[in-house]
Parts: C-alpha cells; sequence; structure tokens
C-alpha cells in the first residue's frame, strides 16, 4: 500500500483523498468527468474555492493533490494538469490573494440573463421535469427577485416563510448581517404576486413543492437525495450550492425562437454552451434584480432596500421596505413581459462580456453567435397587448417613464435623419465596432435598439469594409459575405441616383 501511495502517510493519504472527493463532486455537476480532464476544469474548480474565501493553502493543497494522482495513475507528462504553467500561476496568484490584508477587488457578479428566468419560471410549472430540479429553479427564482445572498439560504427556516395572496413573505433570522451579536437581529424579504415574467403561477406552483418537502430543517434548500425526487436533511456548503446553481444554468434547456415549442428534438438543446455557465457566480443572483432595476431608472435609495442594504428592524423600515420591493419587484417585471423587442434590462453590456469571456476560452465565432442568439431569442416576440403592465403610483415611476419615452422621441428624430437602406455599424458600450446593419431591412433600430452606431460614408459602403466582427442576418441573409455589402453600397447610390434624375 506504501508503494501505490507513493509512501505517504495514512493521515495525508485521507487528507488527499477528501480533497479528491470534494473536487471529484464538484466535476461531476460541473463537467460529468470525476478528474479534470481540461486545465480549464482545474483553473474553474480552484477559482470556485477561492470565492468562498478558504484558507490560503487551500488552492496548493489542491494542487499537489491532482499532481499525487496524476503521479499515481501514471498519466503522461504531456497531460499532467498541475504541472500546466497557466494552472500553476493561477494558483500561486490565488495564494497571495488569500494571504494578503488587502486582497484585490473582486470583479462586479454578471446578472442572470432574462432567458433563465423565462425558462425556469416554466420549469417550476412543468410536472414532467425532475422534483428537484423544479424545486431549485423556484429558489433560485426566489434568489433572483428577492435578491438573496447564497448563505441568506441557510438562515431561511421553511417555518418563517408564509404565502399570502399569491405574495411570499420571508424571515432571514441568520446571515452575513442578521444574527446573534449583530446589529439587526432579523430581516424579512418579499416576493411580489406580480413578479413573473412567462408563467404568472410559478410563486404557487413552487409553494405547493416547498410545502410538500417541507421538514423540521433551518435552512431553505436543502441537498437532495440520490434519486432527486426528495430533499434530504443536509446543508448545502458553498461549493455545493454553486455546483447546483451551475448545474441548473448548463441544464436549462433552450425555448427556441418561439416560447412555445413542439420540436421534441429542440426541446433537448440547453441554452448554454459547454462551461458558458461558469460565466455567472453565485452572486449573481443578489445581483440580478438591483441591476435591472436600475436600468429601468428606479432611484439609489429604493435600488438599496431590494438587496436589503442599510437595513433596519423599525416598523417604519419594513413597512416601507414591503411597498418599494414588492412595487418594483411587480414593475420590473412589466417592463420586461411588455418591451417586446426593446433591452430594457442592459443585456447588451452583459452579452458583450459573455462574448468575450467565451474568446478566452477558444470558443469559435460561430458559437458565439448562436449563444447571443439563445440569450435573446425573447427579445425576437412582440409582446401581447394583455401584458402590457402599468407601473405602480406609490414608486412614482410615471416620471421615468415620461423619460424613456422622450428619449425614445429623440433617437426616433434622429433615425428619421438616416437615408433609408444606409450601412451602419453598431458600436458596443466602449465604442467598439460589432454588427453591420442596413437601415429598414431588419427590425432593429439604429438609436433605439442599437444606442450607438456608426454610419459608413459612400466609399466604405462601396468598397469592402472590415470595420466590424459580423453582419446581421436579417439585414443581409446570404451571410457576410462582403460582396453582398458592397453591392448594397453601390445599390443604394444607384437607386439615389435614379430619384435624382
Amino acid at each position: 500500500m506504501g508503494r501505490m501511495a507513493a509512501g505517504k502517510r495514512s493521515s495525508k493519504l485521507k487528507a488527499k483523498l477528501r480533497l479528491f472527493k470534494n473536487m471529484s463532486n464538484w466535476m461531476l455537476v460541473a463537467y460529468a468527468v470525476a478528474f479534470p480532464a481540461e486545465p480549464i476544469h482545474l483553473i474553474d474548480y480552484i477559482a470556485d474555492r477561492g470565492a468562498e474565501l478558504c484558507g490560503h493553502a487551500v488552492p496548493g493543497a489542491i494542487l499537489a493533490m491532482t499532481s499525487f494522482f496524476e503521479t499515481v495513475g501514471g498519466w503522461p507528462t504531456s497531460r499532467c494538469l498541475a504541472g500546466h504553467s497557466t494552472v500553476k500561476s493561477m494558483v500561486e496568484d490565488l495564494r497571495l490573494e488569500l494571504m494578503s490584508d488587502r486582497p484585490r477587488a473582486i470583479a462586479k457578479a454578471n446578472c442572470i440573463a432574462v432567458a433563465f428566468v423565462i425558462a425556469w419560471d416554466l420549469v417550476v410549472g412543468d410536472p414532467a421535469e425532475i422534483f428537484y430540479l423544479r424545486l431549485l429553479a423556484w429558489v433560485k427564482l426566489i434568489r433572483i427577485w428577492a435578491a438573496l445572498r447564497s448563505s441568506d439560504l441557510l438562515g431561511i427556516a421553511p417555518k418563517d416563510m408564509v404565502m399570502k395572496e399569491g405574495s411570499l413573505k420571508g424571515c432571514i433570522t441568520e446571515s452575513k448581517v442578521t444574527g446573534k451579536g449583530k446589529k439587526v437581529g432579523t430581516i424579512f424579504f418579499h416576493g411580489a404576486k406580480g413578479a413573473w415574467i412567462k408563467n404568472e403561477d410559478w410563486f404557487q406552483q413552487g409553494w405547493a413543492l416547498f410545502k410538500d418537502s417541507e421538514t423540521e430543517r433551518s435552512c431553505l434548500l436543502s441537498l437532495p437525495v440520490k434519486d432527486l425526487t426528495a430533499q434530504s436533511c443536509r446543508e448545502p456548503s458553498y461549493t455545493q450550492s454553486a455546483a447546483a446553481s451551475r448545474k441548473l444554468l448548463a441544464s436549462t434547456r433552450f425555448l427556441g425562437d418561439g416560447i412555445e415549442l413542439e420540436d421534441n428534438e429542440a426541446k433537448k438543446r440547453t441554452m448554454l454552451a459547454t462551461g458558458a455557465q461558469h460565466f455567472w457566480s453565485e452572486h449573481s443572483d443578489r445581483a440580478t434584480l438591483p441591476s435591472w432595476a436600475a436600468s429601468m431608472g428606479f432611484p439609489n435609495d429604493q435600488c438599496d432596500k431590494l438587496g436589503r442594504w442599510k437595513a433596519s428592524e423599525s416598523q417604519e423600515y419594513v413597512r416601507t421596505a414591503k411597498t418599494i420591493v414588492t412595487g418594483i419587484q411587480t414593475a420590473v417585471a412589466g417592463r420586461i413581459r411588455s418591451a417586446g423587442q426593446a433591452d430594457v434590462t442592459g443585456e447588451d453590456d452583459l452579452l458583450e462580456n459573455l462574448e468575450e469571456f467565451l474568446r478566452i476560452r477558444g470558443a469559435k465565432e460561430s458559437l458565439i453567435r448562436e449563444q447571443h442568439r439563445k440569450l435573446t431569442f425573447h427579445r425576437t416576440q412582440t409582446a401581447p397587448e394583455s401584458q402590457h403592465c402599468a407601473a405602480p403610483t406609490q414608486l412614482d415611476i410615471d416620471n421615468v417613464v415620461a423619460l424613456a419615452v422622450e428619449e425614445k422621441d429623440e433617437l426616433g428624430q434622429e433615425e428619421a435623419q438616416l437615408s433609408h437602406w444606409a450601412l451602419l455599424v453598431s458600436l458596443s458600450s466602449q465604442g467598439r465596432p460589432q454588427t453591420l446593419h442596413k437601415v429598414g431591412a431588419c427590425w432593429r433600430r439604429p438609436g433605439i435598439d442599437y444606442k450607438r452606431f456608426a454610419a459608413l460614408g459612400e466609399d466604405e459602403a462601396q468598397a469592402p469594409y472590415t470595420g466590424y466582427h459580423k453582419v446581421c442576418s436579417d439585414c443581409f441573409p446570404k451571410g457576410d459575405d462582403e460582396q453582398n455589402v458592397s453591392s448594397s453600397g453601390s445599390s443604394r447610390n444607384s437607386s439615389s441616383s435614379d430619384s435624382d434624375s
């Protein structure tokens, strides 16, 4: 046994086996492998442990454990991940960061895309889905609409939650900022009946599942039993919670170009490309609703109440917070339902960051374009008149809506000054060229559906122009053939000449 274990003591072996078991459980959920097969697999796992604020020695211990099993397993040096330069650099960088008294600023969490919220709405209400998957989607939606931390779930006992007239109310007794010895003992969170995008009954449907599986546990959602048909009594760790969230992201089905699908093959397609789920973190749920509300113009003091920042136990705070939070939830959901093709949540920047994330991982441009299409499928739909929702008056949202309409009118005037069939290149928020469009050839409107753009001059339109990443498939159905672009510019000029004569 000593030879098989490379001379390690039993205590060392137990420690390495414990590390291996934790990593293996994470790998099975994230990548469906028991041992990392690519450097990015190991990097993602170690980064996840670092986000958990583990000890500074943990990343090195994981790397040593990986090296040990690769050596014992007889892996060729070319396949060993523990010796990979990128992995080693990342581990050392993370170790120094965890040791430092002043660690580097953590990047802001990426918001959950609206497409996922729509999909999870439907998962909760689908009786054909696996029980625990439906319950997990329900809790995930609550985390988004109530802006909950991952750790908040450990301080929410099922007995402290009530559903009244379709709205949810819960009490957080133990969290980062509440509990024994803290300034605030308990705080409340709320879920409005109107906080839905596709399935207006998801609150009640999930509540029925939740009550059926209620036990005397102290956390909102415990780990599942092996066949996922019920909950166990075991509380999840941060790593297990993160793995479950990413498993849900990775397994979410693509709803297609229309929300209702009959094609069974289309239903089997997932929303995300392999590995893209790691773009989101456990803090993404908490960041989503406040970001949506801020994008729609809600004032900062109201957005702060969504995440219970600067919370208080005073009766005045409790009453006003409930009114503001449920009002914003209803208003935001209504704006999304009635948005049609417009981006009202500011997702364009999110998708741009996701594209960059995929490029760094070596994804092909065709896959990146397909990923963008899947996450914006709901924008191709025109919202039914019945789904248009008025904003609640107590939030003074009328001024926000008026400003939005005023801005839209100004942009519409700018669009009117552009000639029909003019060539435009949409720009990112940083001013980088993105997509080539032809005015009037597709439903996207300059200044509204893409706020920043640059018009091409006649010389640029007549000659092949490469100052963009891709061409709009609606404007140029034959693809991104340069001849199509240049010929469209020529035809536009010739038609203008004919009309002048």
